[in-house]
């Protein structure tokens, strides 16, 4: 049986994260709201190498503001691509428009929009199970919305950027620890899907995400063995360390 304390504690983590991405997709709602049909003229008028580069340097914007939203590139790889954005600048409107609240009118979107995609689609599907605890369930939804914030983010700085508007502001979300008492595991069957659907280097990020929820701290490398190397050379992709620029050159 679950701790109510552990419980509890959880779903006011989610909430919080929750609450900080209908903020951050109603600040851009408002911006997008009365000129959908200007932001696309400007956005398609844009040359590729233009497109390329607002992506790229909101992407490092991001990723240098919030370390965290670093480990998460690797889960909208194909959303955030600076080489798709380049190629196809339907793919930057097509978000843009995913992210919109149904309701333009409302301030604030009563739950946040999450981008849809196979993969994770599949992955929250499979942590519905009643084997999965609250731990398993607070880091997906952590690494969602850090997938999420990180798209909304680099959207909403394009869609400044291009307007000639101050970039968006982004602060750290902040959510409270969990008792320390008996750390719950991860079901095998939630490991088992998100290898299966992501491969291996995804499944190590959420088992690192998972651990630091259950014991309620933030971490800033992967392993100890990443804090002693040479990371320039050899660190791995799910670092917690601060993005240079030439990290995120496609």
């Amino acid at each position: 049986m679950q701790d109510p304390k552990r419980r509890d504690s959880a779903i006011r983590n989610i909430r919080c994260l929750q609450k900080a991405m209908c903020n951050a997709q109603a600040n851009m709602n408002e911006d997008d709201a009365p000129s959908s049909l200007e932001v696309q003229e400007r956005w398609m008028s844009a040359s590729p190498t233009r497109r390329g580069e607002i992506i790229l340097a909101g992407l490092v914007a991001a990723c240098t503001t919030i370390p965290t939203l670093s480990e998460a590139r690797c889960l909208c790889a194909k959303e955030l691509s600076v080489e798709s954005h380049r190629q196809n600048g339907r793919l930057f409107l097509d978000l843009l428009e995913e992210m919109r609240a149904p309701n333009l009118t409302a301030r604030h979107p009563y739950t946040p929009t999450y981008v849809s995609h196979p993969v994770w689609d599949a992955i929250v599907a499979s942590q519905k199970s009643p084997e999965t605890t609250v731990a398993a369930k607070t880091a997906l939804a952590e690494i969602l919305a850090d997938r999420n914030m990180l798209i909304v983010y680099v959207v909403h700085f394009a869609l400044r950027t291009i307007f000639d508007a101050s970039l968006p502001e982004l602060s750290q979300v902040k959510t409270g620890s969990k008792p320390r008492n008996s750390p719950e595991t991860i079901p095998p069957m939630l490991i088992d899907s998100v290898r299966a659907t992501c491969g291996e280097e995804v499944v190590q990020q959420f088992v690192k995400v998972a651990r630091r929820a259950e014991k309620g701290r933030q971490v800033s490398y992967c392993s100890s063995e990443c804090q002693k190397i040479d990371w320039k050379a050899s660190h791995k992709k799910a670092c917690g360390k601060l993005l240079q620029l030439e990290d995120l050159t496609p």
